[in-house]
């Protein structure tokens, strides 16, 4: 079973989870929100995954106990379009993804309208089972709630392709 944390703001990590969990057996992955207030209590736990959904500037007192959670970690997934303390992280070995809307990023956007978000996949990367996730496009369909949440539906999208 595979731990993944996610830095955000809890409706965020919601809608990730709702996402996720209807493509998952339970028994392959855990997603855990991680905030200001339990980052104590899972610096024990091994996570495989980290995902940087919102900043980690509320996370100053903490620096410790986020290194140490991020220290053995195999991929670290990072918001572009937020500014990151990475300082913070400067010693982590792990294979780094980003996303967002920023053009330079790993998976960003390359269509969005009411009824399909085109998600560019734009530099190739290795999933758990060492299968070639290869640049390209990749369709998805979603209704026009689902537009407001762009940054979800892009870590989903990748946890998905790590994961699945």
């Amino acid at each position: 079973m595979a731990f993944i944390g996610v830095i955000s703001e809890h409706q965020k990590f919601d809608i990730i989870k709702k996402n996720i969990q209807k493509n998952v057996n339970k028994n392959e992955i855990t997603l855990i929100n991680i905030n200001n207030k339990n980052i104590e209590n899972l610096k024990n736990i091994k996570f495989d995954t980290i995902v940087l959904l919102d900043s980690i500037e509320k996370f100053k007192n903490q620096n410790s106990n986020l290194q140490l959670i991020c220290k053995d970690i195999r991929y670290l997934i990072i918001n572009s379009d937020i500014k990151i303390m990475l300082d913070v992280l400067a010693d982590i070995k792990a294979n780094i993804l980003t996303f967002g809307l920023n053009h330079k990023s790993t998976i960003t956007f390359s269509s969005i309208t009411d009824e399909n978000i085109l998600i560019s996949v734009q530099r190739s990367f290795m999933n758990k089972n060492e299968k070639l996730v290869e640049v390209g496009e990749y369709n998805l369909k979603i209704n026009k709630e689902e537009r407001t949440n762009l940054y979800e539906i892009l870590v989903s999208f990748i946890i998905k392709q790590l994961y699945l």
